[in-house]
């Protein structure tokens, strides 16, 4: 019965697994969390020196400027006294009995009681003006005030009633003042720097104010004072709707500090108050026209005084029920006051033959002065009157009075104007559109109106634009000096602990990494920093200062309100650019107080881009793009991207990195300790989520972190220093992934390791004929497999991370700093085959999307951890089962290979069968596919006897020891017999994982077992047919270059192991032919060719040039990956590769490690003792130690190993540091080594930029830039694996320009050394961080410096 029939009915029952798929959910573990760290005020508490409430400390380096202004001020004149004078207050009680027609004086009495409760006179006052009105010597009425209309019959009498249609045009032209200019806007000359103000010409154009708003000539005034005028007739008023809703006008006409100046021009002309009249019954009592005037003025702001102190009632007043009938009626047609109390004013004008003009400006100032907040239909009513009574003035109709009268209304009208103004071209952001834009048509033509009539019309546009800027300047001011809500305690609280923050950082020190200059600088200049915002009492010095949360909200308000600024600049009239000259002054106010306050808070504690720092960022992006939609892209330079505030942005951006790094790095420190040991469990084994929770905590930490580094302000940018930002955080991602990764490939290994101790010892020296070992025992646990899950879901949710980051891992032109090449990489997220795109040069044809090569970059390093550790699991099921395999094909009773092979498969199956209790579903697949070439690796070696042994003389003499597991050769080589027992085995295990069809894919099983089919047709294929096979792939590798060319351009496999060869390469066509002792042209082709094999193998696997000759080569295993391979010592290089030797790993290609033999500081031998075997050490100068154990040949292999790479060193490196030195074969001892020749030009303290930043010290020789680490991370762990190695870079590798200094932060720098690429790989720049400005200086000069006289040496070398 053949051993096929015998295992037909043993079918592994734990593959079903293969054929799952995972859940796409439970691949983006991070999406069911949401944002949990680096939010909000949290990523400004991660750094030692941004402490908490850091954004409400003042900032006096924030105050505006205080530069005197230019134009005259625009407060109102001094109040002159609001009584009514004695005589002024009798005038206006004869006045209204006058107008009652009451005569008898019992009848007065009503009269003047309530007139005296109205205006408040003084009793004295009261009683004179009584006893007056009621004195039968009434004076009679005052001389008429008004100028003799024209008429075209002079006899006839004045009709009664007027079409009014002349004086509604009047009014309708005040209102339009100044939408007719006949002055362009070009007269304006220039813009000031500081707010944008316009300048007027030097010599104004003809005409004026008048022209300016009526489109005439003012006319001069036709009065004849000796000759009466009839009185003219009251103008018919043009009605004025009222607003329903007025904006908060207390507010916005608040009145102006007394210390603020003033930028806008006010009328020269002032009228001086008049003296107190006394009452004089002897006197003539009629009252001149200019006290007419004046009274009227004094007695309109006395009734409006007291209106509004009344509560401003609809209703009452002194003469309620005496008012006309149409009272009401006219009071709806123009703000105005109720008729009980605008009666007496009109019977006063009446009496004293006050014309209309008098009265409207009268009414004008007194609706001006009566309250500090206006509505708008207040407004209105100001803007209409002052219409009329300009109208009247320019055209000539009004007396000399009236026109006196005007320029003393409009000086005092003008401020009020000029305020109210100010406040509606400059909004709250909560006021109403419509209102604010009807109070600009309102009093944009009110203050052409206060200006004098020959003001020209650009004098006029720069009195506005002066205004907008003023406005825009002081919006800005208010905001930097309201304090805002809780800030005070915070402000506290933050300059308590400033000077202890800013003393804790500099008491740092991180093994010699800090500079003593930065600490001797913040020890002597930061003590006063914090007392210094604190009084004795503990309170904040000063609560006017600006901080920076204020400056952040005063660019929020701008952008919130620029909306309302373009629609209150739209209404003013042509020719004034206000919005561009508003928005320039914004924009300047804007970039001072953001730059000195971006200084000052980097200055002092360094914060990174947080909350308050987005608020200011964002706000003034949306600003600047605001202002470029409307067209005031010039007005908006001073906040272009490139100036001090955006390059103080930058630092905070980078900042934000640097302080989430340490933050990042203990969120998953603490997420990879939690699960050390046996405390790593699966998260839901029932459905298939077989990763653990640390891996949700990771992705979810990423993903936070990549919220926190790239705020949309970011996204917006689309500059090169956003590309260069989202660089660097794909860069800090990228070394988290590989970390976390690295972790769990760490602890698998360590896990391995400990199982093949275990194994060996078990095993002890009894050879590989151990029966019934472990056949019911997995080798590994199920943390093991918990943790490969943890790295295949890494590999598996990447691209769903990567779509829900979408500035991260982008394809980039290859131009710039950051240009990175693009190409295709594998699109196959469920990783159904291990042989996707794990190889460079790889390329799935049907990708479309292309991606960057850090991506590409990252994926495959995840994917080389994942294929390690399932390699390194399936070479230690390969020393398990190897001697039950050998023994199934090797011994001569039936019986015994009977139960080999099935202690065989039992072996594997609990290998599955824990496999599928613990391993996501993905990972099985390939876990089982790896199971297969295993399994049939053990079978080829059986074929080719010493399949992973050196073919050369010097090893085949003497029997090998069983050090070397399954790496070595069998006792004898295969007869016949054994040859088909070796096919019956492979049809077996075929069979085995097939499941009957459930299992392992039949496309796999096949791809699998390809190699061990071929060399099983090459036994019996002739010899000439397989030297004539030898001599076909080694002309193939010859013309394509070498062997490294060959590898260079896919990798290693195609000249170790050819495809097109069935997976069989040169080195092993002369292990069969060497075989076949007996036959003497294979004795001779192996003797002739074994150099040249060896040598071509090696030039593949260690890219190796042509001409390299191999001294020696032995099959080994590294320790730190515990896979098998070949040790080279070759003329001038020691290298190791595990490509070639037992079965195909994917991530083989990126496995080797090669040194320069003059870099070998030590090397030297340790003897087994335990669970270890003889090892050899090799320590390179950059601090790297590798070990090489489980020699093939035992120690006597090994031993020869060091003989061999001693021998090539005297031979060809005389002057090797491990030469040279005495005490080179013991460990390796604390300082540094440099190769012969090499001279130290400089040494700096400093760190390496990596995920966990590790400080060390640099080197800068003559030859090369070489970084050391220092700390407990250096030494060598329990099991012996180096934890941590340095760098070194040959300076023939950088050019002169590939060294630059820069900025980390707000204080830190570094240096970047850009290598040049190699074989057309891009090779990452290597990035020195943790130093002081002058100190990176220093370094970057040392690097050039060493460049420069390394390229000098070369040449002279060249030229002799």
């Amino acid at each position: 019965m053949s051993h096929s029939r015998e295992a037909a009915a043993l079918a592994s029952k734990y593959l079903t697994r293969v054929h799952d798929g995972e859940s796409l959910e439970d691949l983006k573990p991070w999406r069911t969390r949401g944002v949990e760290l680096f939010v909000g005020e949290h990523a400004l508490d991660i750094s030692a020196r941004a402490t908490r409430g850091w954004q409400h400390v003042p900032l006096p380096e924030c105050v505006p400027s205080t530069s005197a202004r230019r134009d005259d001020d625009d407060s109102a004149p001094e109040e002159d006294d609001a009584d009514l004078s004695p005589r002024l207050y009798a005038a206006a009680l004869r006045a209204v009995i006058a107008s009652r027609g009451i005569v008898l004086s019992e009848d007065i009495i009503p009269i003047a009681e309530a007139l005296r409760e109205a205006l408040g006179p003084s009793a004295e006052t009261h009683d004179a003006a009584l006893a007056a009105a009621a004195s039968p010597r009434a004076s009679s009425p005052s001389a008429p005030a008004t100028p003799e209309r024209e008429s075209e019959s002079p006899g006839a009498p004045e009709p009664a009633a007027k079409d009014a249609t002349d004086t509604v045009k009047d009014a309708n032209d005040a209102s339009d003042a100044t939408t007719v200019a006949t002055k362009p806007a070009t007269d304006i000359e220039r813009i000031e720097e500081d707010v944008g103000v316009e300048i007027e010409p030097d010599t104004p154009p003809s005409g004026g104010v008048f022209a300016c708003c009526f489109g005439g000539a003012a006319k001069p005034s036709r009065k004849t004072p000796s000759a009466p005028k009839a009185p003219e007739k009251p103008p018919v008023l043009p009605e004025v709707e009222p607003r329903a809703n007025a904006v908060d006008a207390k507010r916005a006409l608040a009145p102006e500090a007394a210390s603020r100046t003033v930028e806008v021009a006010s009328p020269a002309v002032v009228s001086a108050p008049s003296a107190a009249v006394e009452l004089e019954f002897e006197r003539d009592e009629t009252l001149r026209e200019e006290e007419v005037a004046e009274g009227c003025t004094k007695l309109a702001r006395a009734l409006w005084l007291a209106w509004r102190r009344s509560g401003a009632p609809a209703t009452g007043g002194p003469l309620e029920s005496r008012g006309p009938a149409d009272a009401a009626k006219d009071a709806s047609l123009l703000v105005r006051l109720p008729p009980g109390w605008h009666g007496v004013l009109a019977a006063f004008a009446e009496h004293h033959g006050a014309s209309e003009t008098t009265v409207s400006l009268a009414e004008s100032v007194a609706i001006a002065r009566s309250a500090d907040a206006l509505t708008t239909s207040e407004l209105e009513g100001i803007h209409v009157r002052l219409a009329m009574a300009t109208s009247a003035v320019a055209s000539g109709r009004a007396s000399k009075a009236d026109s006196a009268l005007r320029d003393h209304v409009a000086t005092a009208v003008f401020p009020v104007a000029m305020r109210a103004l100010r406040a509606c071209l400059a909004p709250d952001p909560g006021a109403d559109v419509d209102d604010t834009v009807a109070r600009v048509r309102a009093l944009a033509p009110t203050v052409a109106l206060c200006m004098p009539l020959d003001t020209p019309a650009s004098r006029f546009a720069g009195v506005l634009n002066r205004a907008a800027a003023r406005a825009a300047a002081d919006r800005v001011e208010a905001c930097l000096s309201t304090p805002l809500p809780g800030e005070a305690a915070a402000a506290m609280d933050a300059a308590e602990v400033v000077v202890a923050v800013r003393e804790e950082e500099d008491a740092e020190d991180v093994s010699g990494v800090e500079d003593t200059s930065k600490m001797a600088r913040s020890r002597t200049d930061v003590v006063d920093d914090g007392p210094g915002l604190l009084e004795t009492s503990g309170t904040i010095r000063d609560a006017s200062t600006p901080t920076f949360a204020r400056v952040a909200e005063a660019a929020r308000v701008a952008a919130a309100c620029f909306p309302l600024d373009i629609a209150a600049f739209g209404v003013l009239p042509a020719g004034v650019s206000a919005a561009s000259v508003a928005s320039h002054a914004t924009a300047s106010a804007l970039a001072r107080a953001a730059t000195a306050a971006t200084d000052a808070a980097g200055q002092l504690c360094a914060p990174p881009y947080g909350v308050t720092f987005e608020t200011l960022d964002s706000a003034i992006a949306d600003l600047r793009a605001k202002m470029r939609a409307e067209n005031l892209g010039s007005s908006a330079g001073a906040l272009a991207a490139g100036k001090r505030f955006d390059q103080n942005t930058r630092l905070a951006l980078e900042e934000t990195i640097v302080v989430l790094r340490p933050l990042l790095v203990d969120t998953l420190r603490d997420a990879v300790a939690r699960e050390r040991g046996d405390a790593i469990t699966a998260i839901a084994p029932e459905r298939g989520v077989m990763h653990s929770s640390s891996l949700g905590d990771v992705f979810a930490a990423l993903r936070d972190a990549y919220v926190a580094a790239l705020p949309g302000t970011v996204e917006r940018r689309r500059d090169a220093f956003a590309r260069e930002h989202a660089l660097a955080v794909e860069t800090l991602v990228s070394g988290a992934f590989r970390w976390y990764a690295e972790e769990n490939e760490r602890a698998c290994l360590a896990e391995v390791r400990a199982a093949r101790a275990r194994l060996r010892h078990r095993l002890g020296d009894s050879g590989l004929d151990a029966t019934g070992l472990f056949a019911d025992a997995a080798l590994l646990t199920r943390g093991f497999h918990t943790r490969l899950s943890n790295i295949h879901a890494c590999v598996s949710s990447l691209r769903a991370f990567r779509e829900d980051c979408p500035l991260l891992w982008r394809a980039r032109a290859s131009s710039g700093r950051d240009a990175l090449e693009t190409w295709a990489y594998d699109s196959d997220s469920s990783d159904d085959s291990d042989s996707a795109a794990v190889e460079d040069g790889d390329e799935d044809r049907s990708e479309t999307r292309a991606e960057s090569a850090s991506f590409g970059d990252l994926m495959r390093s995840l994917r080389c951890s994942r294929a390690s550790v399932i390699a390194s699991a399936t070479e230690l099921l390969m020393d398990a089962v190897a001697p039950d395999f050998e023994e199934a094909a090797l011994s001569p009773e039936y019986r015994a290979r009977g139960a080999a092979l099935s202690r065989a498969l039992e072996k594997v199956d609990a290998e599955l069968a824990a496999m599928d209790a613990a391993l996501a579903a993905g990972a099985f697949r390939l876990a089982a596919a790896a199971v297969h070439r295993a399994a049939c690796a053990c079978l080829e070696r059986l074929i080719l006897h010493r399949a992973h042994d050196d073919v050369g003389a010097r090893v085949a003499t003497g029997a090998l020891v069983t050090s070397g597991g399954s790496l070595s050769g069998t006792p004898a080589p295969l007869t016949e017999a054994q040859h088909s027992r070796v096919v019956e085995l492979a049809s077996a295990l075929e069979e085995f994982l097939s499941a009957d069809n459930d299992g392992v894919p039949a496309q796999v099983l096949v791809d699998g077992e390809q190699r061990l089919r071929r060399l099983l047709n090459l036994w019996f294929t002739p010899t000439v047919e397989v030297v004539r096979e030898y001599r076909r792939q080694v002309e193939a590798i010859e013309s394509a270059g070498g062997g490294a060319r060959l590898a260079g351009s896919g990798g290693p496999g195609r000249a170790v192991r050819p495809s097109h060869g069935g997976g069989v390469g040169p080195l092993d066509l002369l292990q069969l032919l060497a075989q076949r002792g007996a036959d003497g042209d294979a004795a001779a082709e192996v003797e002739s060719q074994v150099s040249a094999a060896a040598a071509m193998e090696a030039q593949a696997v260690l890219g190796l040039p042509i001409g390299e000759i191999v001294v020696a080569s032995f099959v080994c295993r590294e320790h730190a990956t515990t896979l098998g391979g070949r040790l080279f010592v070759t003329q001038t290089r020691v290298g190791f590769s595990p490509c070639g030797v037992g079965p195909d790993h994917p991530h083989d290609a990126h496995g080797a490690t090669c040194a320069k033999i003059e870099h070998v500081a030590r090397a030297w031998t340790s003897e087994g003792s335990g669970t270890a075997t003889a090892a050899l050490h090799v320590s390179l100068v950059d601090g790297v130690t590798i070990r090489f154990e489980c020699f093939v040949g035992g120690a006597r292999a090994r031993d020869l190993a060091l003989e061999g790479l001693r021998a090539s060193a005297a031979a060809n490196r005389p002057n090797a540091p491990f030469l040279a030195d005495a005490a080179a074969l013991a460990p390796p001892s604390s300082g540094a080594t440099t190769p012969h020749g090499e001279t130290t030009r400089r040494v700096v303290p400093c760190a390496r930029e990596a995920f966990i930043e590790q400080p060390g010290t640099l080197l800068v020789t003559s030859a090369a830039v070489m970084w050391l680490p220092v700390g407990e991370d250096v030494t060598e762990d329990e099991d012996g694996a180096s934890r941590a190695g340095g760098a070194r870079v040959a300076l023939d590798d950088v050019a002169a320009d590939g060294v630059v200094s820069s900025t980390r932060g707000w204080r830190d720098h570094c240096v970047t050394v850009r290598v040049a690429p190699k074989s057309g790989k891009r090779i990452a720049p290597v990035r020195f961080v943790r130093l002081t400005e002058s100190s990176a200086n220093a370094l970057r000069d040392a690097l050039r410096e060493a460049i420069a006289a390394f390229d000098e040496r070369g040449r002279a070398a060249d030229a002799g």
